[in-house]
C-alpha cells in the first residue's frame, strides 16, 4: 500500500467555503467541448503564490462531480518528483474517485493498468504541480496523456510553466493555459466579495491588490476599506497578514542571491537590468531577472529584452518594507550611488528622489545646482517636484541654497498663496542661490525679482496691475539673457501667459503660449509640464469661440494632441467652472446648472477670479437662492476677506440678483470700482463685465441714465483693442438698456449679436431692449430668424398685442416674416392655404392691422 493512503487530504480536492465566489466557468467554459472527447484535453492554470489556484481548481473539481463526471484530486508534494511515485498516487486517486474498480489489495501497476484503461470521461486533476515541474514525473505527465481514453482530461496547477512538449501541444490546439492574468479578480468580482463597499472603494482596491485573490480576500476577510490596506502587510505575528505569506510563499521559494538582488534594487525602486549593473556592479543582472519571471504577475517583464521587471505595488511596499529593517548605511549608499546614475542617465526627478533619500544635503544641493536650481521644475514637472519636497526635511531644507525658490514656485502653481507669500518674504531677505557661470549679477538680482513678483501675482487678486506690462517689457530687455537660458525664460511665459489670460489680454495670452509650448516641446520638457489646454480653453472663450473652448475644457488626457500631461489640480478646477460658464453661455443651463452644484471651490487655494466665476455661476443657474448663500462664502475664509475682488464679485451677484433697489453703499462702492477698474493698467475685460452687470442696471433704474451711459461707454472705449467678444457683446446690450431712442438700442443690440449671436442669453437678461432683437436679428443676416423670432416672442408675453395671440397664431405671425407668401407659410407648417388665410385675418384684427404686410412691419418694429 502507498504512503498516499494515510493522506487523505493529498487525494481530496479542497471543500468549498462560503462567500466564495465560484469561478469554475474559467475552466469549464474551454472544458465542455474536452470533456466529450474534443480539445483541448490538457489544461494548465499556472500563477504564483496566492491567484487562487487552489480555489479555482476545488470549485471545477466539484462542479465536475455534480455533474455525475468521475473526479480525482491529487495534491503533489516533493515525493512526486519521481515518476513512479506520481503515477502510483495518481492511480490510488483515480481508485478513489470511482474511475478505477478494484480491491483494495490491487498492487500500484493493476490500478495504473486500469487507468489507462478507462473509456468514460474523467478528470484528473493535479494540484501544486510546481513540485514535480522540470523532472521526469512531467515527461511521464506526457506519456499518460498519449495513453489515455480520449475522453479523460488533465487540469494541472503550477506556480511553474511546463516543458516545451506542452507548448507544442498548446499550439496545435490541444492544450491550453489559464495564466495570472485571467485569475485576477475583475471588478465585478471584488464588489460581490465586498458588498458594503461603494464604486469609488471597489476601484480604489482594484488598482491596490491588481485583482490578486489573495490580498483581495484578505481584505474582505478583514473588513479592511482601500485607505487601510497597507494594513495588510502587517508583520506583528498576525498569520493572516500579507507579510508573513509573501515571507512563506514568495520570498521562500527565492535563494539567497535572489533574495539579496530584490532587496537592493527595492532600493533603487526599479529592477531595471541596466540600472543594476550601474548602481549594484553586478554582470549578470539580465539572467537574475529572467530567473524571476516565474513570479509572474507579481513580477513579469514589460520590455521585449525582459530587462525590466514590473513589480506588484503588495510586493514592492513589502520589499520596502523588509529593506527598512536592513542597515541604514546600505541603504544610503545605494540611494547615493542611484541619485549619481540617474542624472548621468539625464532622469532628474528619480535623481533627485534618490538624494533625498540618501538623507545628503550635499549631493541635493549639487544635483540642484547642476539642474539649474528652479530651472529643475521643467524637468521634473509640478506634481512630482511637489511630492519631492514634501520629503525633504527641515533640517536638510536649511543645507539646500536654491529650494527656497523652486518651493515657492510649485505653491504658486498649486495656488498656495498664503506659503507663497512667506517663501517671497524669506527669499528676499536672504541670499540669492549662486550665480551661475557668465551672467550679470544685475541680470541675475532683475530675473528673481521678476519670477517672485511673476508668482505673486498670479497668487494675487491682480489688484497690482502694473506687473503684466512690466513682465513683457522685461521679457524684451532680458531677451538675450532668456534666449541663453530657455528654461527660466519658459518659466516667465508660463506665468505671463495665466496673467494675460486672466485679465482678458487673449492677444498677448495667445502669443505667450505659442511661445512657452515651442520651448517645452524644443527642450524636451513637455511631458512633465501640465497641460495647457486649460489654458488654451480660456483664451478661446475670451475670443467667443465656445465650441473649441468647450472641447478643450472636456478633454480628456487620454485625447490629448499635444505633448504636455494633465492639467494640474487648480487649473483642473477651473476648467471645470469655465466649462460650466460656457455650457451656461450657449444656453445649456441645465447642464451648467448640475456641473455648478458638483463643484466645490475651497478658498483657500481658489484663485480670486476662480470665485468670481463661481459666484456669477451660482447666480446664473440659480444654485444659490438664499440670501446668505454668496456672503457664506467668505466666512472663515482671510483669503477671500482680504481679496478686493472677490468681495466686489460677491457684491456684484448679490446686486444682479436684488429685486429692489440695493443699499446705496453697496451699489457706490461698485460703482466706484467699475470707476477704477475702467481706469486700470492692464484692463481685467472680466471684471468690469461684472461689475457693468450689477452697476449700469440700477443706475438707469435709479434715474441717472447718463451716468450709466458714461460708464457703458468708456467699458467699450477701453474693450475696444481687446479681442473679448463675450464681454464687450455685454456692455452693448447694457448700453442699449440704457439707451433714450430706439435706433440707438437696436444699433447696440446688432454690435453685440455681430460679436455674439447667441440669442438665449440675451432674451434671458434683457429687458428694456428687448423689443430691439428682431431688427437686430434681422440686420445681422440671422439664418435662422424664424426660430430666434419665436423665442423672442416667448419673452414678450408681457405686450398685450402679443399674448392675445393663440400659439397657432403666434406661429403663422412668425412664419409671416420668414416666408414670401401664404403657400410657403402653409407648406412649412404643414397647413392648407384657406387655414391659413382665416388664422391671417385673425391676427390682423387682434394686432389692429389691414394686411400681411403691416403685420410683418408691426413685428419687426414691435412697435406694439
Amino acid at each position: 500500500m502507498i504512503e498516499g493512503h494515510t493522506q487523505p487530504r493529498k487525494f481530496t480536492a479542497p471543500p468549498l467555503r462560503g462567500g466564495d465566489i465560484d469561478r469554475s466557468l474559467l475552466v469549464l467554459d474551454r472544458l465542455n467541448s474536452g470533456l466529450e472527447g474534443r480539445h483541448p484535453r490538457i489544461v494548465l492554470v499556472r500563477g504564483p503564490a496566492g491567484y487562487g489556484k487552489t480555489t479555482l481548481l476545488s470549485s471545477v473539481a466539484h462542479a465536475l462531480q455534480r455533474s455525475q463526471i468521475h473526479v480525482s484530486w491529487l495534491t503533489c508534494d516533493e515525493d512526486d518528483a519521481a515518476p513512479a511515485q506520481l503515477m502510483a498516487n495518481l492511480s490510488h486517486s483515480a481508485q478513489s474517485a470511482g474511475i478505477i474498480a478494484l480491491p483494495e489489495q490491487a498492487t500500484d501497476a493493476e490500478r495504473f493498468s486500469a487507468l489507462l484503461g478507462w473509456n468514460g470521461a474523467a478528470c484528473l486533476i493535479l494540484d501544486d504541480f510546481e513540485r514535480a515541474a522540470s523532472t521526469e514525473s512531467e515527461r511521464a505527465i506526457e506519456r499518460l496523456l498519449d495513453r489515455v481514453g480520449n475522453d479523460v482530461t488533465i487540469i494541472i496547477g503550477s506556480r511553474q510553466p511546463l516543458r516545451s512538449w506542452f507548448l507544442r501541444r498548446e499550439v496545435a490546439g490541444e492544450a491550453l493555459t489559464i495564466g495570472a492574468g485571467a485569475l485576477r479578480f475583475s471588478l465585478e468580482e471584488i464588489a460581490g466579495l465586498l458588498p458594503e463597499t461603494s464604486h469609488g472603494h471597489i476601484a480604489e482596491i482594484e488598482a491596490y491588490t491588481e485583482g490578486w485573490p489573495f490580498a483581495v480576500r484578505l481584505m474582505a476577510l478583514q473588513g479592511l476599506q482601500p485607505g487601510a490596506a497597507p494594513g495588510l502587510l502587517r508583520s506583528s505575528g498576525d498569520s493572516a497578514g500579507l507579510f508573513d505569506y509573501l515571507s512563506e510563499q514568495v520570498m521562500a521559494s527565492l535563494d539567497e542571491d535572489q533574495r539579496s538582488f530584490l532587496l537592493d534594487m527595492s532600493v533603487i525602486g526599479r529592477i531595471d537590468a541596466h540600472v543594476a549593473e550601474a548602481v549594484l556592479g553586478r554582470t549578470d543582472s539580465a539572467s537574475m531577472i529572467r530567473s524571476l519571471q516565474h513570479l509572474n504577475p507579481i513580477m513579469a517583464a514589460t520590455s521585449d529584452e525582459q530587462r525590466i521587471l514590473h513589480v506588484h505595488p503588495l510586493f514592492r511596499q513589502f520589499l520596502a518594507v523588509r529593506t527598512g529593517e536592513a542597515g541604514t548605511i546600505r541603504r544610503r549608499s545605494l540611494h547615493r550611488r542611484a541619485a549619481l546614475y540617474f542624472e548621468q542617465q539625464r532622469e532628474l526627478a528619480s535623481a533627485i528622489e534618490h538624494a533625498v533619500a540618501a538623507e545628503d544635503a550635499a549631493l541635493i544641493s549639487s544635483i540642484f545646482a547642476r539642474a539649474g536650481n528652479e530651472m529643475s521644475l521643467m524637468d521634473v514637472g509640478v506634481a512630482r517636484m511637489a511630492s519631492i519636497l514634501s520629503r525633504i526635511p527641515d533640517t536638510l531644507e536649511r543645507h539646500v541654497p536654491g529650494i527656497k525658490v523652486i518651493d515657492f514656485l510649485v505653491a504658486c502653481v498649486l495656488g498656495y498663496s498664503e506659503k507663497a507669500f512667506a517663501l517671497s518674504d524669506q527669499i528676499r531677505s536672504g541670499p540669492l542661490p549662486e550665480l551661475p557661470p557668465g551672467v550679470d549679477a544685475s541680470h541675475w538680482n532683475q530675473y528673481f525679482d521678476i519670477l517672485l513678483d511673476a508668482g505673486l501675482s498670479f497668487c494675487s487678486a491682480m489688484e497690482t496691475g502694473p506687473v503684466l506690462e512690466s513682465l513683457a517689457e522685461t521679457l524684451l530687455e532680458l531677451g538675450e539673457f532668456f534666449t541663453a537660458n530657455p528654461r527660466a525664460r519658459a518659466l516667465i511665459l508660463s506665468f505671463q501667459t495665466l496673467l494675460a489670460v486672466r485679465v482678458g489680454h487673449s492677444e498677448l495670452a495667445t502669443r505667450s503660449l505659442q511661445d512657452y509650448q515651442a520651448i517645452c516641446e524644443a527642450i524636451g520638457v513637455a511631458a512633465r509640464q501640465p497641460s495647457i489646454n486649460p489654458q488654451r480653453g480660456l483664451i478661446a472663450f475670451l475670443e467667443g469661440r465656445l465650441d473649441e473652448a468647450r472641447d478643450y475644457f472636456e478633454r480628456s488626457t487620454d485625447l490629448k494632441l499635444d505633448e504636455f500631461g494633465a492639467p494640474e489640480p487648480l487649473l483642473a478646477q477651473f476648467c471645470r467652472i469655465m466649462l460650466a460658464r460656457t455650457y451656461y453661455e450657449q444656453g445649456r443651463t441645465d447642464e451648467a446648472a448640475a456641473l455648478t452644484e458638483a463643484i466645490h471651490v475651497d478658498p483657500k487655494t481658489a484663485l480670486p477670479d476662480m470665485i468670481v466665476h463661481y459666484c456669477a455661476l451660482q447666480a446664473k443657474c440659480g444654485a444659490a437662492n438664499e440670501d446668505d448663500a454668496l456672503p457664506r462664502l467668505l466666512q472663515g475664509s482671510a483669503k477671500l476677506q482680504a481679496c478686493r475682488m472677490a468681495i466686489d464679485a460677491i457684491r456684484c451677484e448679490q446686486v444682479i440678483r436684488a429685486q429692489r433697489m440695493p443699499d446705496l453703499e453697496i451699489l457706490s462702492g461698485l460703482e466706484a470700482a467699475m470707476d477704477a477698474a475702467l481706469d486700470a493698467k492692464p484692463v481685467n475685460g472680466m471684471v468690469i463685465e461684472r461689475l457693468a452687470r450689477a452697476v449700469l442696471p440700477w443706475l438707469n433704474q435709479r434715474g441717472e441714465r447718463t451716468k450709466a451711459l458714461e460708464l457703458a461707454d468708456r467699458a467699450l472705449g477701453v474693450l475696444q483693442p481687446l479681442t473679448l467678444p463675450l464681454v464687450t457683446s455685454a456692455i452693448h446690450i447694457l448700453r442699449a438698456e440704457a439707451s433714450p431712442d430706439r435706433q440707438a438700442m437696436v444699433e447696440h443690440v446688432t454690435q453685440a449679436l455681430r460679436q455674439n449671436a447667441l440669442p438665449q442669453v440675451y432674451i434671458d437678461t434683457m429687458v428694456n431692449s428687448r423689443i430691439a432683437l428682431i431688427p437686430a436679428f434681422a440686420a445681422i443676416g440671422d439664418p435662422d430668424l424664424g426660430a430666434t423670432i419665436r423665442r423672442v416672442l416667448e419673452g414678450l408675453t408681457d405686450l398685450p398685442a402679443i399674448s392675445a395671440l393663440t400659439d397657432r397664431e403666434r406661429d403663422i405671425l412668425v412664419e409671416s416674416v420668414v416666408r414670401g407668401s401664404n403657400k410657403e407659410i402653409a407648406r412649412a407648417l404643414a397647413l392648407s392655404p384657406e387655414t391659413v388665410k382665416y388664422h391671417l385675418r385673425n391676427i390682423f384684427g387682434k394686432l389692429g392691422v389691414h394686411g400681411r404686410e403691416e403685420a410683418v412691419s408691426l413685428v419687426v418694429s414691435l412697435n406694439a
